[in-house]
């Protein structure tokens, strides 16, 4: 075919001129749209991970408030200003605002903060202790609620620690924990607690000595002299009082039972637990002996101690005449006294089980005793028979006083009870 001009057909795309800029730019808006995100979504990971970190910062802050008020709690810390002489940091002081915070230095806090023992910026209600670089903590002590309140005379047994951490950028974080005086918690269901199998040796002297389960600190409930474990053991330390001559408040002995035996004195192997449990918290705070350390070194009344002496073998231990010690002591072999043994707290005798007293005297022990025969070193068996003998006494006075049972509990320690995060 012949090409002409006739037949030759002219396309003309003069209306399609622009279109790829058009293309460029809408990808180029596509590119700036994913660039910006990019950008937006950098900068957002940015400001969480400052975030994260000033959390962080927060939450350690409270924990550092948390350690350093079991600090001033256990004593370790000086009070500023300083306790009046022979004073010593317990629960009832953190809970008093009067003595918990500054207040002659202008603290005019409605809530106990202990800002006598923790370096707070300044005495004002707001301030916080500071760690450094806009990190510090804030501490609020309180009772647990619904806890009956205790005379101001009396510690409370537990105590609410709430600490606040503040770190950088508006970062708050809380903590509460729970801790509660003593290691130990139980109940003694009388004076002196005598568990074990028939036939216990008993003997409670012969002169005008007295026996009384009348509280001393006028707090608890009267209760029964002696707690024995069996009608056996019961008639025979009921037959004993009612043919001497010591004056033994009624009821003279009461019966051990389901509901008012110590868990410690259910069986002999949760006997031997706890001596095991005891005996490793004496041993870490320097308290443990193998033999009688000495009225010196068995606590004093201003200062309870707890005493684990595993004597058991070997030579008894000897509480003489005068004031003996206060606190918790704990004895494995034999025990020696006298009447004129000066006591405060509480005295366990477990393992042997055997407790003699000889002569006169006018000493008083206040809180109470427990003896109990089982073998130490098990497993399995049961209690034995135990012993007891107290002859003679004088004008001694053994009575059950819930103040010192309550110093003697305490004097281990304070432990943690739990930890949570508001």
């Amino acid at each position: 075919m012949k090409i002409t001009s006739s037949n030759i057909i002219v396309t003309k795309r003069g209306n399609e001129r622009g279109a790829a800029l058009i293309t460029m730019l809408l990808t180029s808006t596509l590119l700036l749209g994913a660039g910006g995100a990019l950008i937006v979504a950098t900068s957002m990971s940015a400001a969480n991970s400052a975030d994260a970190v000033a959390e962080m910062q927060a939450y350690y802050a409270a924990e550092a408030g948390l350690q350093a008020t079991l600090n001033a709690l256990r004593g370790n810390r000086a009070a500023s200003p300083a306790l009046t002489a022979g004073q010593k940091m317990d629960f009832r002081k953190a809970i008093s605002l009067t003595t918990s915070n500054d207040q002659g230095g202008g603290d005019s806090s409605t809530f106990p903060r202990l800002s006598r023992w923790l370096p707070y910026a300044s005495d004002a209600p707001g301030s916080r202790v500071s760690i450094g670089n806009g990190v510090g903590y804030q501490i609020r002590v309180s009772e647990p609620v619904g806890v009956t309140t205790l005379p101001l005379s009396q510690e409370p047994p537990r105590l609410v620690i709430q600490s606040t951490g503040y770190g950088p950028r508006g970062a708050r974080k809380q903590m509460q924990m729970l801790v509660k005086k003593g290691a130990f918690n139980f109940a003694l269901p009388a004076t002196i607690t005598l568990a074990g199998s028939p036939p216990l040796t008993f003997a409670h002297g012969n002169s005008n000595s007295d026996y009384s389960g009348v509280d001393n600190a006028g707090v608890d409930a009267q209760r029964p002299v002696f707690a024995v474990s069996g009608l056996n053991n019961q008639n025979t330390v009921n037959n004993t009082i009612a043919s001497g001559n010591p004056d033994v408040t009624s009821p003279g002995a009461g019966l051990l039972n389901i509901s008012n035996t110590p868990s410690f004195l259910t069986s002999a192997d949760s006997a031997r637990a706890f001596l095991a449990q005891a005996k490793e918290l004496a041993q870490e705070m320097g308290r443990y002996y193998t033999v009688d350390p000495g009225s010196s070194n068995r606590g004093t009344i201003a200062a309870p101690a707890f005493t684990f002496i595993n004597n058991r073998g070997g030579a008894a231990a000897n509480f003489g005449t005068g004031f003996q010690g206060a606190g918790l002591v704990i004895v494995t072999g034999r025990l020696n006294t006298t009447g004129a043994t000066d006591f405060r707290g509480i005295i366990l005798v477990l393992g042997e089980g055997h407790v003699d007293r000889s002569g006169g005297g006018n000493g008083d022990i206040l809180g109470a005793m427990v003896v109990a025969n089982f073998n130490a070193v098990g497993p399995g068996g049961f209690f034995n028979a135990a012993h007891f003998n107290f002859d003679g006494g004088g004008t001694s006075n053994t009575q059950y006083d819930s103040n010192e049972v309550r110093r003697a509990l305490n004097s281990t320690g304070i432990s943690t009870l739990g930890i949570v995060e508001n």
